[in-house]
């Protein structure tokens, strides 16, 4: 029962925007249940949404509850989340310091295609934000691919806006331009509201 109605609570999210709804079952099942791997999928929700709805006190409450749990995930896709939903919360606040050691915690626990994909993006973002960008594109590039190749365009397109910031802050202004605007039909097909707004934003500073 407890796992239907952990299904139940992604199923309000993912496939009917009903972000309150789901935030609260998930809410309700992380305080009730006895079951670590589901408090810790219902935790690690929970901070995903609350994260994506821009409330980050809800977030952060959930992570502080769940990530002490993660040693007792043994599976790591499910272990590799719940780091992955801090890892995204972390940047989100400013707090990039933290959000790239988690991103790094992902990449050094041989994550699958798609966390692999989003601690590629989380990695960069905070390094661009830290100054610890590498000199050459080689990695970033590489994150685009990966994540192009499993079709995760809004995380391959928000590397390609790290990699043209950083072609801007080098004067490439050229490259950076081309490099958007040849990625705005992609952008545009995402429907993401802060992916399109941040292609827009570069452009106008460009």
């Amino acid at each position: 029962i407890e796992r239907f109605r952990y299904l139940q609570a992604y199923d309000l999210a993912a496939y009917q925007n009903r972000f309150a709804d789901s935030i609260k079952q998930a809410g309700d099942l992380f305080e009730k249940t006895k079951d670590p791997v589901l408090k810790y999928r219902a935790g690690s929700l929970v901070a995903n949404l609350a994260a994506i709805n821009r409330n980050f006190s809800v977030g952060l409450r959930y992570l502080n509850a769940t990530l002490p749990i993660r040693s007792q995930i043994k599976d790591k896709s499910i272990r590799q989340e719940g780091i992955g939903s801090a890892a995204t919360l972390y940047n989100q606040i400013g707090q990039h310091k933290i959000g790239l050691q988690y991103a790094e915690e992902i990449l050094a626990d041989n994550p699958g295609p798609r966390q692999r994909c989003l601690a590629g993006w989380i990695q960069a973002d905070a390094k661009r934000v830290l100054n610890l960008l590498p000199a050459d594109d080689a990695s970033l590039k590489s994150v685009v691919s990966q994540c192009e190749s499993i079709k995760e365009n809004i995380w391959s397109n928000l590397v390609v806006s790290v990699l043209a910031r950083k072609w801007a802050s080098e004067g490439r202004l050229d490259d950076a331009i081309k490099s958007l605007e040849s990625s705005l039909p992609s952008v545009n097909a995402t429907r993401y509201p802060r992916l399109i707004a941040e292609f827009r934003s570069i452009l106008a500073e460009l």
